[in-house]
This record gives C-alpha cells, structure tokens and sequence, in this order.
C-alpha cells in the first residue's frame, strides 16, 4: 500500500476527501506513519491539519522538504 499521497494539481475542494480515505485506509491497516505531498501551498496544509485532526493524529512539515506533510498514526 502506497504511504505517500500526492496532492499536487489536487483541488482544495477535492483534498479534504482525498485527505480523509488515504489517513482512514492506512489507520486501519495500522500504518505507523504517511506523507502527503503539498507543495508550499499554505491552504493545503491547513486542509491537511484540519482533516488529520478528526482523526486524533498529528502531523508536521517535514524537516528537509517543507511541501511535505509526515502524519503520525500512531
């Protein structure tokens, strides 16, 4: 199962769905972490957070590449 999901050429309106069943699918599966790639659009991110947080989870740019987003599923 993939752990990175591409947002990139995604549409705002589309992310938070897209956001939802990717995190769902692998919280299931009992993934210990996933990436979901941004871009440096700061919208996308705040969808991000927003979604992950109906979850419990949490999330942080990642270190070396900020259009990255590393979700804790633990």
């Amino acid at each position: 199962m993939e752990k990175t999901l591409d947002l990139h050429g995604v549409r705002h309106e589309q992310a938070h769905n897209m956001v939802d069943k990717f995190v769902g699918k692998h919280i299931i599966a009992k993934t210990p972490e996933v990436y979901v790639l941004t871009g440096n659009s700061k919208k996308m991110k705040e969808i991000v957070i927003h979604t992950i947080r109906d979850y419990g989870v949490t999330g942080h740019e990642d270190w070396i590449n900020s259009g990255k987003m590393v979700i804790d599923l633990k």
